[in-house]
């Protein structure tokens, strides 16, 4: 995979792998597609992980279909496997779902690799883009998006409340200024969080669990949002809490998407049920 470049196409929404500049036949990706998840033998343990957990998406796929009609296909996304393919990762959800379901396949929106839940794909041009420009609409009213998330500490009361601020890339992460900073690439963000739970840690500290919606879908606005503004780090957030350990993954999931339907214009609401790795730390 090394001299391979992936290039986003003006069509399409999903990425098209390019090797020495030339276009790879669709069938060799799904050839990878295989050869990649069921190889064995690697000496790198993270690796190994990586390719079970592909096996396995890969074997049960059905089981992970919330919802499929001729337009669109709904899937509960597994923590662990990327959401489309990258320089690194050259096989994810949107690959898997292109070989076993066909070329027209094309992911809308994407989830961070460790984020589990709900996750929307179209079949066919007339679907994709009916679906994006409601995900990009600059309202974002017609999209709706609530994430489960489980973090540090414990908030002083139980009642709901909005972040609105302001965000900028930071290297390859995000983080936190002033509204009306002027730097480059900043964006408005609005986060609702409704603290649910609170409960032990086996250390003898608190977490919480939240309930989070997002108004504007910017990346990683819940995990930076979490760390800087209310200083209640996502659990397992290597990239945002400087204390965290990593015995945990990102403890952040998409439990419910709502939409339009691309064609009948019908309203439709997805939910992924809570995942054991949740309930196992609420418990």
């Amino acid at each position: 995979m090394s001299s391979t470049q992936i290039e986003r196409p003006g069509y399409r929404g999903f990425y098209e792998l390019r090797k020495e500049g030339k276009p790879i036949p669709c069938a060799d990706v799904r050839n990878w597609v295989i050869q990649f998840s069921l190889r064995e033998g690697d000496r790198d343990l993270r690796l190994q992980s990586r390719r079970q957990l592909l096996r396995d998406f890969l074997n049960g796929f059905q089981e992970h279909v919330l919802f499929e009609d001729d337009d669109i296909l709904i899937i509960n996304k597994p923590a662990g496997i990327i959401s489309h393919c990258s320089s690194t990762q050259p096989i994810g959800v949107e690959e898997i779902a292109q070989y076993l379901r066909g070329e027209e396949i094309a992911l809308v929106h994407r989830l961070d690799i460790e984020t589990s839940g709900v996750l929307a794909l179209a079949k066919g041009e007339e679907a994709f883009f009916g679906l994006v420009r409601q995900f990009r609409s600059k309202r974002n009213r017609c999209i709706e998006k609530k994430y489960l998330a489980i973090v540090e500490g414990e908030f002083p009361s139980m009642r709901q409340f909005y972040v609105r601020t302001a965000l900028a890339p930071d290297g390859w992460k995000m983080k936190v200024v002033r509204p009306g900073n002027r730097e480059s690439g900043v964006v408005e963000s609005t986060t609702y969080f409704k603290p649910m739970v609170a409960f032990d840690r086996e250390d003898g500290g608190r977490r919480s669990l939240v309930e989070v919606q997002t108004f504007t879908g910017k990346k990683h606005q819940i995990r930076v949002v979490c760390a800087q503004c209310l200083a209640h780090p996502v659990v397992g957030d290597y990239l945002y809490d400087p204390n965290y350990t990593r015995d945990l993954r990102v403890m952040l999931h998409a439990h419910l998407l709502g939409f339009s339907h691309p064609r009948n214009g019908r309203r439709l609401f997805f939910s992924a049920p809570v995942p054991e790795d949740f309930l196992s730390l609420i418990k």
